[in-house]
């Protein structure tokens, strides 16, 4: 489907500069307002010099990438970037997939907010609809290649590079990425430093533990992509083949009762894991008449092992114990998907789409100590299988020029099936069905090309993770949790209002409000393993009843032009909210488990085209999360702030030569743990551990161009 224009573009909306700071607009540099969109040519990014489509997209004001959903299925995994109006047929990321496609293959970037009957966008308020040329003519190409430095000296270095050229009648991409990737979570730093701090009951530091932690990680991606119109319609086929291993290594150092003390052991820790997997997907696209038809088929398979040998030894280093853990694991997910779109009239385009999913996971953990004895919880050795199907139908009305709805409706059907190998031999069985009406309804209601407002309520329900039905073994901290064979769906009525105001060149602010009603909220619980006793239960992933969570925010792009920095920009973000569950063990009201509820970011970029340089910087910082379990909590945190800068240049000719500094703060992860002898209800505080890791800052130089 092709984007069409439903009026002219008013060009006279260069004269709106006149127009007061937020009910008027001008015209932003080489941008064009339409009616149903934001149209950005190359022209608009051309100070930015960028070799690919997400280096484009990336500068669009007001505009952020949404991965959409990592849920099983298609049709409601959908993100925010569509390319030639379609949404395209993998679960690649938009951002690597955007990062394949080389900048002078874009013809430009719509920006559309609300429903449109042209663009496959349900699902999505705004979306960004990136352009491309209709035929490759020749070849053209993009690359970059990034070298990092690391605390303790520590380098690695990545590459990645793509090509369009025509091919088989049609237009070929290929590209390859390799190398090892940079940055991590908590203790995932090429290189880390980690404190541990253990009190007792009353308060009294006993141990204290000092380690670092090395990190080594390599990736090897090809992938290609192929389109062509034909005849009788359209045809596109993608695919990728993924290799990801690593290694890595902890060692510890335990003092008492503090630092200043004797050490009384040591710790290590010996990882080595690999990941292949591979996806072959693809779409056919037939007009029927008024309508278009859309068939599309996707296939990936996953294979992963790990193995991790946790060592104990005395003050003088002879060894005490170790434990050992290992798992193999298999997932695959095929899906076939048909949908039809149909326009009725001028007012309204009907679409109707039925898919069909079969997902698995083939999981298995072995714990063992080192004389050999199988310590293995129940339920760690398990297969889970899913068939899925989901009926969608939804019209775009257009009510009134200024009013648009998208109601819809989705009925969902999932069957589940669980078997548990039993260490004794035999297997515990379990098989649910689930079926969920899923109703929606979107309006868009736009007073005037500056203003539009966003409101949506819908019935979601939350797919099932089929890692919480496998028992997993947590050494460090001595906890095991079990995989859960009676867990229900989350489900929500989610109502959802965006306010957007453009102002000045092409500023915009949103503002964001959510709140949903919440059954069956997923959370910990006590848990007998399918196939084990109330004697061997463990804290494990479970359902607690109803609750409610809330959030309000913005969103703001600012062009710095009339406050005296020409070519400059300010992006900011704030969202705060929380959450609300009766606690199943003490009874009170708290948040929900793991539930990260504020982040504010701020970033500021100006080019100085003159002399062919760019630099900024970006803030961030967000609050923490506590996890709760029958006997302990678990609060995680980050303290100190994201802070990154750059500068950035042309004067080579055909190169982009981008420096950074990344965690320039070095900020610490947090973590704190509460353990208590009994039900946090009525136990005594027993246990109070204080973890902090930090990776650092690091460096980088990243050169990039095109061909």
């Amino acid at each position: 489907m092709k984007f069409v224009c439903r009026r002219p573009i008013n060009l006279l909306l260069l004269s709106s500069g006149l127009a007061t700071l937020l009910s008027g607009r001008a015209l932003a540099q080489d941008a064009v307002i339409t009616s149903d969109a934001e149209v950005f040519p190359p022209s608009y990014f051309a100070r930015f010099n960028p070799a690919t489509a997400d280096d484009m997209i990336r500068q669009v004001p007001g505009f952020t990438i949404d991965e959409g959903d990592s849920v099983r299925g298609f049709g409601n995994a959908a993100g925010n970037v569509l390319i030639n109006g379609e949404r395209p047929s993998t679960k690649t990321s938009l951002r690597t997939l955007l990062g394949r496609i080389p900048a002078a293959n874009v013809v430009r970037i719509e920006v559309v907010t609300g429903a449109s009957a042209n663009l496959d966008m349900r699902g999505q308020t705004k979306v960004a609809n990136v352009i491309l040329k209709a035929d490759a003519a020749g070849t053209s190409g993009a690359w970059k290649a990034t070298g990092r430095h690391f605390q303790g000296g520590r380098l690695n270095a990545s590459a990645e590079a793509s090509a369009n050229l025509p091919a088989f009648g049609g237009t070929l991409t290929l590209s390859l990425e390799a190398g090892a990737p940079g940055g991590g979570g908590p203790g995932g730093g090429v290189r880390s430093q980690s404190r541990r701090a253990y009190y007792d009951g009353s308060g009294n530091l006993f141990e204290q533990h000092a380690g670092s932690i090395r990190n080594e990680r390599t990736m090897f991606e090809p992938a290609f992509e192929f389109k062509r119109s034909l005849d009788w319609g359209k045809l596109n086929l993608n695919g990728s083949y993924s290799a990801f291993e690593g290694e890595g290594s902890t060692f510890f150092e335990i003092h008492a009762p503090d630092f200043a003390g004797p050490i009384t052991r040591l710790e290590t820790q010996n990882n080595d894991f690999e990941r292949k997997s591979y996806n072959l997907n693809g779409d056919v696209e037939l007009p029927l008449g008024a309508a278009s038809t859309k068939l599309i088929l996707l296939h990936q398979r996953a294979e992963g092992s790990g193995d991790s040998l946790y060592g104990f030894y005395n003050a003088d280093g002879s060894f005490d114990d170790s434990v050992r853990v290992r798992s193999d694991d298999t997932s695959g997910e095929s899906i076939a998907r048909t949908q039809i779109s149909l326009p009725f009239g001028e007012s309204h385009t009907f679409e109707f789409a039925l898919e069909g999913a079969y997902n698995f996971l083939d999981s298995t953990r072995h714990v063992t100590l080192a004389s050999g004895a199988d310590v293995t919880p129940p339920g760690s050795d398990t297969i889970v299988e899913e068939y899925r199907g989901e009926l969608q139908l939804s019209d775009v009305w257009q009510v009134l020029p200024e009013l648009t709805l998208e109601p819809a409706m989705k009925l969902e059907y999932s069957q589940i099936k669980q078997e548990a190998r039993l260490a004794m031999g035999g297997s515990a069985f379990a098989e649910r069905e689930f079926t969920y009406p899923k109703p929606g309804i979107t309006a868009t209601w736009r007073p005037n090309e500056s203003q539009q407002l966003r409101v949506s309520l819908e019935r979601s329900v939350a797919q099932l993770d089929f890692g919480d039905f496998v028992s997993a073994v947590e050494v460090i901290n001595d906890q095991v949790t079990a995989g859960n064979a009676d867990l229900v769906p989350q489900k929500a009525w989610a109502l959802n209002a965006e306010f957007e105001q453009k102002f000045w060149d092409d500023g915009v602010l949103t503002l964001v409000g959510k709140f949903a009603r919440v059954s069956d909220v997923e959370d910990q619980v006590p848990v007998v393993p399918l196939g084990g006793s109330i004697l061997q239960a463990f804290d494990g992933p479970g359902n607690l009843g109803k609750g409610e969570e809330w959030s309000l925010g913005f969103k703001a792009s600012v062009p710095l032009d009339n406050l005296g920095l020409p070519d400059a920009r300010l992006d900011m973000s704030l969202n705060s909210g929380n959450s609300e569950v009766v606690d199943p063990v003490t009874g009170n009201v708290r948040e929900f488990s793991d539930a990260f509820n504020r982040d504010w970011q701020i970033s500021f970029r100006q080019d100085v085209p003159e002399h062919k340089f760019s630099y900024g910087f970006a803030f961030g910082e967000g609050g923490g999360a506590t996890s709760y379990r029958l006997k302990e909590t678990y609060k995680r945190e980050r303290t100190g702030g994201d802070l990154r800068v750059f500068f950035e240049t042309t004067q080579i000719e055909g190169l982009k030569i981008r420096v950074g500094w990344n965690d320039a703060l070095d900020p610490a992860f947090i973590s704190n743990r509460a353990v208590y002898d009994a039900p946090r209800s009525t136990g005594n505080l027993i246990l109070f551990q204080q973890n902090q890791s930090r990776n650092g800052p690091f460096g980088f130089v990243q050169i990039s161009g095109t061909f």
